[in-house]
């Protein structure tokens, strides 16, 4: 109603301010973010498994470019980009984590593809 000064009024039906209130309460909730540095027990395994050089994970290497900056989530997308532009095929990977670096190796030919060092 264009006359309601203290409701919340919709084409089709008059609500007022406490009706709201009980819709929003009974609307599901989203869980509530906790930051991961909140949560380092969660990552004990893995601070290990990188400290030993252990720490693995199957990938598909796409292959290198080079970029002009070292960060950001734009950065990565426009690489990608590049890559899949190319018209290679993808390669079935193993990429290793380590203290030192990422390593990239074929998983076929046991090739390193590509080294990252971080010292």
């Amino acid at each position: 109603n264009p006359g309601c000064a203290s409701c919340v009024c919709s084409s089709r039906e008059h609500v007022t301010p406490e009706m709201n209130k009980l819709r929003q309460s009974l609307r599901r909730k989203k869980p509530t973010y906790v930051p991961e540095a909140s949560r380092p027990h969660q990552w004990q395994a893995d601070e290990e498994a990188v400290r030993k050089g252990k720490c693995n994970f199957a990938v598909r290497y796409l292959g290198l470019v080079e970029v002009e900056e070292s960060r950001g989530m734009h950065v990565c997308e426009e690489a990608v980009k590049k890559l899949k532009v190319s018209g290679k095929k993808t390669v079935k990977a193993v990429l290793w984590v380590s203290a030192d670096g990422l390593r990239v190796v074929d998983d076929k030919t046991k090739v390193r593809k590509n080294f990252l060092s971080l010292a």
